[in-house]
């Protein structure tokens, strides 16, 4: 009995996260003097290079309250028929300053996070660089997006609940860094 309850529980947290998950807020496109979500830092430069994706300079608003399970990404995505495999064939590790740094790889983004945003001091400047193994059109010049993304973390994993991308693309041949 007590086998089936749990069970039973896992199942439905399993479809709530399901439903949380599809659910995420699409904030809208931001530049740099307007539609920027406080979940997003109030500065921040993005460049790529064939090995390396770097988000550095950043800060946050003072006064936005993060939650102690709240996570943030920084993510590059491809765009314009591009996928980031094109850029990017694996991440391989992450170094920087944000508190609890990860970053993620998989078909869709390679990504920096931070799963403790409570831990975020607007008066302190955070980093965040991946390495990277180049992917087979990098010199090509492929097309990224910059999204901001943020959500629960739960174990494992976060939950997006909102997202907005930067009004700028990225181009590994011809435009390799955003700033705001």
């Amino acid at each position: 009995m007590k086998t089936k309850r749990v069970l039973a529980g896992i199942i439905a947290a399993a479809m709530l996260l399901t439903i949380s998950a599809s659910a995420a807020t699409d904030d809208g496109v931001f530049t740099r003097t307007s539609n920027r979500q406080p979940y997003t830092p109030n500065s921040c430069i993005v460049s790529v290079q064939s090995t390396r994706v770097t988000f550095y300079n950043m800060r946050w608003d003072d006064g936005y309250m993060f939650g102690g399970s709240i996570y943030w990404e920084g993510e590059l995505r491809g765009t314009g028929g591009y996928n980031i495999s094109d850029a990017y064939s694996d991440a391989v590790s992450v170094t920087g300053t944000l508190p609890y740094l990860y970053y993620e790889y998989d078909e869709d983004d390679v990504s920096v996070g931070c799963k403790g945003m409570s831990d975020i001091d607007p008066d302190v400047t955070y980093s965040g660089i991946i390495d990277t193994v180049e992917g087979p059109n990098y010199d090509d010049g492929v097309e990224l997006l910059v999204e901001s993304e943020t959500g629960i973390y739960l174990f494992l994993d976060g939950i997006p609940q909102n997202y907005q991308v930067y009004e700028d693309h990225i181009n590994t041949a011809t435009n390799r860094m955003v700033s705001w």
